[in-house]
């Protein structure tokens, strides 16, 4: 399942006619932070959907270099806004929900940056502040996946969409970018 065009999900499914040759549908493998994970991709899709019609899009944050965050500290984002972020492209392993090891894309930071957190937002992974954020998982389309590999190793420049917190077993890091750009 693809929601949103940013957050896919493999599910189980079964499909059978009723008596009067409608379908049921029976879905299986979803988690209950899985759902967190679907709303988050509908909602991405839907700002995309409105940035690419609008003419003003927002502007992206930028990550400052590592001499200017040892003058001044860690830079500060929020949660589900444009972001721009630089660093190393890299595989990092991780253990997912079902004890299996996997490789998944990351970024190493030039500078660590603090994500703030709202705490008075509805999504309780929202109100959640991460500090000392050194490397970011990416979530990645199928052109910037064949990118990620074409460029592991290198420094990069990554625009997000937004940064969103850890809220599956297939969720490596505390903070995520939903990449919009590699360059």
């Amino acid at each position: 399942m693809v929601a949103g065009n940013t957050y896919q999900l493999p599910i189980t499914y079964e499909s059978q006619l009723d008596d009067s040759g409608k379908h049921i549908v029976a879905v299986g493998g979803i988690r209950t932070g899985d759902l967190y994970g679907v709303k988050s991709g509908i909602t991405e899709g839907i700002k995309k959907n409105k940035t690419t019609n609008s003419e003003a899009a927002p502007q992206p944050q930028t990550v400052p270099t590592a001499s200017s965050a040892a003058s001044s500290g860690s830079k500060q984002y929020k949660y589900m806004q444009p972001v721009t972020l630089t660093g190393m492209l890299k595989s990092a392993q991780g253990v997912d929900a079902n004890e299996k090891n996997v490789t998944y894309p990351s970024l190493q930071l030039t500078a660590p940056i603090t994500v703030n957190g709202n705490p008075n937002d509805d999504d309780e992974f929202l109100r959640i502040t991460e500090t000392n954020v050194s490397g970011i998982q990416l979530v990645l389309n199928d052109e910037l996946m064949s990118r990620y590999r074409s460029m592991k190793g290198k420094n990069v420049t990554v625009s997000c969409s937004d940064l969103f917190h850890e809220f599956t077993g297939h969720h490596f890091t505390k903070v995520l970018c939903t990449a919009t750009e590699i360059r």
